[in-house]
């Protein structure tokens, strides 16, 4: 990672945001893959940069992942993950974004959703992501669009093996259904030769959990794989899993003398991290076949925890729809919000964000507040000389002026036509002034004809202070100055009389 790291603090010199995003998931993925200690706070890490950024898409990437991180931890935090996952879906519905992000953050919620049990929203996201990666040539997306389609497939035997425990028939055979859909989808691309197997084993236990014989054709599939890896079942773990549960579900259900032998092969071969609901049926067929003789009242009182948690499952899959779609309505509240405050060319504030913002202001006691306002000194030059475009783009570029001068407290607004304010709140005049010299120089330093040859711009600033709760005398002392600062040739800053 020493060059992931380097090139991070390149693209952090040279201000190459989506380059230093890109380094900061690399970083997250490689801590996962290697299981180092340190995984949350490169999520966090990644997750920060992607807010500050304004990135949707990648944001509901990271929150994704945080939320798989939560899901087993106390319930508060539980909770906390929960929200997490529910903002990265509705973030997801509206982002505009590239298409291979895009894909990557549908299929993390997928794989939270997954982690959690709630398999019908997870095969939601799965579907979204393989719908966005349709249309192209054959193989193009094999590499993103394949892992998808796997873990559809994975879902489906995991889900049809805790309806099994539930002795829910038809639950099973309409996974079974879904499945060799979704092993046929699976099908038209490019995997490597250990996921092959992997599947063709998959199939043999979804057939096995559906109740098919199938434990000698299970037994020829172990005898391949031992002969590709010389003998080392150790090689290839997943499929030889889910082939010698195939085994013991088969041999169970066929009632043969070999089945409590095969389902305790079962439970030791079938690694309760790596796969914990195939885990989870292994115990059970063994303890179905322990009930028979020993102990039916332990078999009663399973089914009846199983069911019990599968009640608890439906309950939580209802509380994320609605999580889901109270975050929905809370969002579009949001943007609408937004939009209500927002000048709509230059995305920063507007006169009703300014009065917001001076009305929350007036409720502190004693609160000051700092008013710069700015114009440009001939602005209609402008638009005659180079067009309307050249102007608009010439305001833009004077709002990120204002932005990049504007703290976390304070508010850079558009107030109409090439007028412009930025409120600082609990400063003196001299800090104020000193913003607005600092303002004007960066102005000046722009490199405007990068817009058009011969273009310059020049802005006046009026400087006022005063508390928040007299904003109309504020207003007035503000405009006032800049009136002056206009009337002595412009380019210059003016502070209010009195101040």
């Amino acid at each position: 990672m020493a060059d992931v790291s380097k090139l991070e603090q390149e693209a952090l010199s040279r201000g190459w945001d989506e380059v230093e995003r890109a380094c900061l998931f690399a970083k997250v993925i490689d801590t996962w893959y290697a299981g180092r200690d340190g995984l949350r706070d490169a999520v966090e890490d990644f997750k920060l940069r992607c807010e500050r950024d304004n990135d949707d898409v990648m944001t509901a990437l990271a929150l994704a992942m945080r939320s798989d991180l939560g899901r087993s931890e106390n319930a508060e935090v539980a909770t906390y993950a929960d929200d997490d996952l529910s903002t990265a879906v509705v973030l997801l519905g509206e982002a505009e974004g590239g298409l291979l992000e895009r894909i990557t953050a549908h299929t993390a919620c997928g794989i939270a959703f997954g982690g959690r049990r709630l398999w019908e929203l997870g095969q939601e996201q799965y579907s979204m992501a393989l719908s966005i990666g349709s249309g192209h040539e054959p193989g193009e997306l094999d590499f993103i669009l394949a892992p998808i389609a796997f873990n559809c497939c994975e879902d489906q035997v995991a889900w049809a093996g805790t309806l099994r425990q539930l002795g829910d028939e038809a639950g099973v055979l309409e996974r079974f259904e879904i499945w060799e859909e979704a092993s046929a989808a699976l099908a038209q691309f490019e995997i490597p030769v250990p996921w092959r197997r992997e599947l063709t084993a998959l199939g043999v236990l979804m057939e096995a959990i559906a109740g098919k014989d199938v434990a000698q054709a299970a037994r020829r599939q172990l005898e391949d794989i031992s002969l590709a890896v010389d003998g080392s079942e150790q090689a290839e773990p997943r499929p030889v899993a889910h082939l010698k549960l195939a085994v013991a579900l088969s041999e169970a259900t066929a009632g043969r003398p070999g089945a409590r032998a095969a389902s305790r092969e079962a439970v030791a071969a079938v690694a309760p991290k790596l796969f914990p609901h195939m885990h989870d049926l292994a115990l059970f067929v063994a303890g179905e076949l322990e009930a028979i003789d020993d102990c039916p009242n332990g078999l009663a009182y399973g089914r009846r925890q199983l069911s019990q948690n599968w009640a608890s499952r439906l309950a939580q899959l209802s509380t994320m729809r609605a999580r889901i779609k109270a975050e929905k309505i809370s969002a579009e509240h949001r943007v609408l919000s937004r939009e209500i405050n927002l000048d709509p060319l230059t995305g920063i504030g507007n006169r009703r964000a300014m009065a917001r913002y001076i009305e929350a202001l007036s409720h502190r006691d004693e609160m000051t507040v700092a008013l710069l306002l700015t114009d440009f000194d001939d602005f209609k030059e402008i638009n005659d000389c180079f067009g309307h475009g050249i102007g608009d783009s010439t305001l833009l570029r004077v709002a990120r002026v204002l932005e990049r001068n504007a703290r976390a407290a304070d508010l850079a607004v558009r107030m109409g036509g090439d007028e412009f304010a930025l409120l600082l709140a609990g400063v003196d005049l001299e800090v104020a002034v000193d913003r607005a010299e600092s303002v004007m120089a960066q102005i000046d330093q722009e490199p405007w004809e990068d817009l058009r040859s011969g273009l310059s711009v020049s802005l006046s600033i009026g400087v006022a202070t005063g508390r928040a709760s007299e904003a109309e005398e504020l207003i007035a002392s503000a405009d006032a100055a800049l009136y002056r600062a206009k009337r002595a040739g412009g380019h210059c800053v003016i502070r209010a009389k009195g101040d």
